[in-house]
């Protein structure tokens, strides 16, 4: 279809198995709130799941130059270090890794120690 033509369910495109990621382009086509609303939401989502990818693997590498494994770090070091940097999550603080928010050798040191 034309990108001029309005569909009726701006949201179509999460439930269809064929569909793509958004793209960040379609905000400038959209013509609701609630659907920049979605595709802003969708992006960040996206954004911080690549990051927290990204984050996790450079962890682990700076682990492993420390000659630790990542798995081998004791569950108790990992709730210690999310309350000495304020993070929610691992999943919080991998995203600050791989956004360079966080250095990833530091954090590596505060888990071993």
């Amino acid at each position: 279809m034309p990108l001029r033509t309005e569909l009726k369910n701006a949201t179509a495109w999460r439930s269809s198995p064929h569909a793509c990621a958004p793209n960040p382009a379609w905000l400038s086509y959209v013509v609701t709130s609630r659907a920049r609303s979605e595709i802003r939401h969708s992006l960040k989502t996206m954004h911080l799941d690549e990051s927290a990818k990204l984050g996790e693997r450079l962890l682990g590498q700076a682990l492993t130059s420390l000659g630790l494994k990542p798995q081998d770090v004791p569950e108790m070091c990992w709730e210690r270090l999310l309350k000495e940097t304020g993070a929610k999550s691992r999943q919080e603080l991998f995203a600050d890794i791989g956004l360079g928010r966080r250095l990833n050798m530091v954090i590596a040191v505060n888990l071993r120690a």
